[in-house]
Parts: structure tokens; C-alpha cells; sequence
């Protein structure tokens, strides 16, 4: 592989969960599962977060072992490093520019900005939007990628991280396959 690969990373629905409406019962499994509630200054003023800082070093280490580079994918994309990063545990990574894209018109959904940003290269991107991973996949066709659907109500976990990294493991497999073939 002659360019690294991805990982995307959305802040909303995956890094931080819905935690609205949870159960006293749910929040307490989720609060043992690492997930810590707040308030941070985000895009406009106060917001209330439920993060996981675990996950900063569940992704840098996916990132390290797999030789990929992580860049967010979110809306979010002003506070990315600056507000969001910390509440996960990530260090400062690139930020992929959407939203000038989608006020201007010129995409109408996130994925029409994050697949050109790629330039083809192979990725894997952490998402909660059905409808994002949906119009990747249409836009990335032919383009090694996986996309990585996480419940908003859940966050990311060691399912998703263990499927890119089988997914990112197996990029290295072909090409010393088609390396050894040729």
C-alpha cells in the first residue's frame, strides 16, 4: 500500500452517545463501561456530553498498530481538536471540511465531502447516520473502505473497533499477497 489508511472519526452518535432518556440503570452500566457525563463548551455555549476518554487510546492504538491515520468526520468541525479531542482522550488530528461544502450547496449530505477528501484512499469511518454510511458506500464505490456503523444510544466499543481493525489488517494481507503473486 503505497498511502496510509484512514480512520474517520464523527464526534455526535459515536464519541458522544444520546444520553438522554437513559435509565437510571443504563447509566450506571454505561458509567461502569468508562462513559462520563458533562458539560463542555462546544459549537454556540454549553452542551451536554457523555464521552468516553477511553476511547482516545482505543483509536491511537487501532491507528498505530494498522499504520492509518485518524481525522474527524463531523460536523463539528471548528471544535474538533480543540473542544471535542479532549473529551475523548484524542490528540489533535486533521479535520475533514464539511460544512462550507454543505451551506454553499455544494454537497447536500456529509459523505459528498468526507469521500473526496479521502483521494482514494482506503478508509474506515466510525458513523452513526445510517444515511451517511449509506451515501459513502455510493460515493467511495471501488474505493477499498469500511464503514463502521455505531448505535448514537451506545457510542463506539470494541466491536466496531475490532471490525476496522480486522478490515485495516486485511488491506496489509492483499498487498503482500498481490506482492507475492507478482
Amino acid at each position: 500500500m503505497t498511502e496510509r489508511p484512514l480512520i474517520l472519526v464523527d464526534f455526535d452518535g459515536v464519541l458522544n452517545i444520546q444520553a438522554g432518556g437513559m435509565t437510571s440503570g443504563q447509566a450506571r452500566r454505561m458509567h461502569a463501561l468508562g462513559w462520563r457525563m458533562g458539560t463542555a463548551w462546544l459549537d454556540n455555549g454549553p452542551e451536554m456530553t457523555c464521552c468516553n476518554p477511553r476511547h482516545g487510546q482505543m483509536l491511537a492504538s487501532l491507528a498505530s498498530e494498522s499504520g492509518a491515520e485518524l481525522a474527524w468526520a463531523t460536523m463539528r468541525e471548528a471544535v474538533a481538536t480543540t473542544r471535542c479531542a479532549p473529551l475523548a482522550g484524542l490528540p489533535a488530528m486533521p479535520v475533514i471540511p464539511v460544512m462550507e461544502a454543505l451551506y454553499s450547496g455544494d454537497a447536500s449530505t456529509k459523505a459528498e465531502s468526507v469521500v473526496p477528501w479521502t483521494r482514494g484512499r482506503p478508509f474506515a469511518w466510525f458513523e452513526d447516520r445510517y444515511e451517511e454510511c449509506e451515501e459513502a458506500d455510493y460515493q467511495a464505490a471501488g474505493q477499498p473502505h469500511l464503514m463502521v456503523r455505531v448505535d448514537p444510544r451506545e457510542g463506539l466499543g470494541e466491536e466496531h473497533i475490532e471490525a476496522a481493525r480486522q478490515w485495516l489488517a486485511s488491506l496489509g494481507r492483499e498487498d503482500r499477497d498481490h506482492a507475492t503473486a507478482g
